[in-house]
This record gives C-alpha cells, structure tokens and sequence, in this order.
C-alpha cells in the first residue's frame, strides 16, 4: 500500500498530489498549473521548471515502483497537456521530457491527451481517464478574462462611486461640439485606456486562448460601449454584476 502526501515542494515549487480514488492510482499537478512559476527570473526560469520537472519524475517513479513490481505490465499513465498560461510554461518542451523520462526507467506507458485551444470545441475531447493508473496534468489555462473584468471593474467604481462620473458624462458630451476639449479627452483619457484594454487582448491571442484573427478593437466597443451607454443614457445602472454579465455573455454566448 502506498502512501500518498497532499504536497510536495522541491526549490520553492508546490507539488500537489491528490488521490483520485480508492485503487484508482493518482494524479499529480505540476508547476505550471496555476501560477507557481510566475516568480522564476526570465534567465534561469526554463532550466529550474525543467529541474523540478524532472526531481517530480523521479518522485512519481518512486511512488509507483512498488506496484510495478507486482504487475507484468507497465503502470498506464495519461499525461493530459495542451494549454499555457504565458511563456514560462512550455507545456510541449515538458510534455517530451516527461515522456521520455517515464518510459526510459521501464516501469511507465505514457499516452498523451492534448486538449483544444482555448476557444475551440472540446464536445469531442472526453480523455478515458478509468483505462490509466495515473494521470499527470501538464495543463495551465488561467481565466484570462478575470483581468477584462477587473479593468471593467474598475471603470464600475469611477463612474459610480466618485464626481469622476458626471465629470466625465458631461465632457463627453461637450466633446460632440468642441474639437479641442475632443482632442484632449480622448489623448488624456479615453486613448490611454482603449490601448491597455488592447493589450490585454493581444496578449490572450499570442497564448491562443482568443481567435488569431479577433479585433480587440469591437470586443472593447461591446463591452466599454455598453458601459458608457448606461453612463450617458441612465435607463439602468452601472453595477459590477452588469459588467460580468457583459463579459459572461461575450465568451460564453447567448445562444
């Protein structure tokens, strides 16, 4: 019978490790999966994360060697892959070194699932997790939208709990007949923000989790447009459950 720890750390790296049912083997979460590694200097980040990877290798190679032993076949592992959160996570160049690492040692036959991009259809993705004795996610897909929505939060806040609101309702509208309060508005103002929201999005579409092809430009005039239209026409009141519901509509659809 094996033991089974609720985490491991190796060099300042939290290994959780969880029993995914009685007799069922186990699944182990590695660095990358959430934002563990979001710390690492740029200079030295790929060669500690493929360090712990590799000391996480021989960690798993010792909690199964015990049943190997009993068992003519190699113990069936599933190393589940196919999303990054950002660049520190090179969930392909891990993926092969896993891989190898596992199988050289004889006791491990590794199959990989690899998940759809971010935005694509997963109906059809449904891995047989009962068929292996071990599951390893070498997966990180953080919820990126969670910054559009704090950006939107934010404009909540301003627009609503400060005189910055009705300041701001009335330069806009003063703006439609005075080119240089216009010009001024939209270079101290409006401008700076338009391109922050910009960048968020083409940072999501470098980690494929938004459509190569996607305009951030409409996306901000469906959600900031909607924002300002109950700023400027108070029909309804900007709250920060309306902006979630903006962004929830957006990605999830409304169909």
């Amino acid at each position: 019978m094996i033991g089974f720890l609720s985490e491991m750390t190796f060099d300042g790296f939290q290994l959780p490790i969880s029993k995914s049912s009685p007799g069922s083997g186990f699944c182990m979460c590695l660095p990358g999966v959430g934002r563990q590694c979001n710390f690492l200097k740029r200079g030295e980040s790929m060669k500690r994360f493929v360090f712990t990877i590799l000391l996480a290798t021989l960690y798993t190679t010792a909690l199964c060697a015990a049943p190997a032993a009993s068992h003519a076949e190699p113990i069936r592992v599933l190393l589940l892959d196919g999303q990054s959160g950002g660049p520190y996570h090179d969930w392909q160049l891990t993926t092969r070194v896993l891989k190898r690492e596992l199988e050289d040692t004889g006791l491990f036959r590794v199959s990989i699932a690899t998940s759809p991009r971010f935005g694509e259809d997963f109906i059809n993705f449904k891995p047989e997790f009962s068929r292996y004795q071990a599951i390893i996610l070498n997966y990180d897909a953080p919820d990126w939208p969670a910054d559009l929505r704090a950006q939107l939060h934010a404009l909540v806040h301003v627009v609503r709990d400060s005189p910055a609101g009705q300041v701001i309702a009335e330069l806009i509208g003063q703006a439609q007949t005075d080119p240089e309060l216009k010009a001024a508005y939209l270079q101290s103002y409006s401008s700076p923000r338009r391109a922050l929201a910009v960048e968020v999005m083409e940072r999501a579409k470098d980690r494929g989790q938004l459509r190569s092809d996607l305009n951030p430009e409409t996306v901000i005039d469906q959600l900031w447009g909607a924002c300002y239209h109950r700023l400027l026409v108070p029909d309804q009141p900007i709250t920060v459950e309306f902006v979630d519901a903006l962004v929830d509509n957006l990605f999830r659809g409304i169909r």
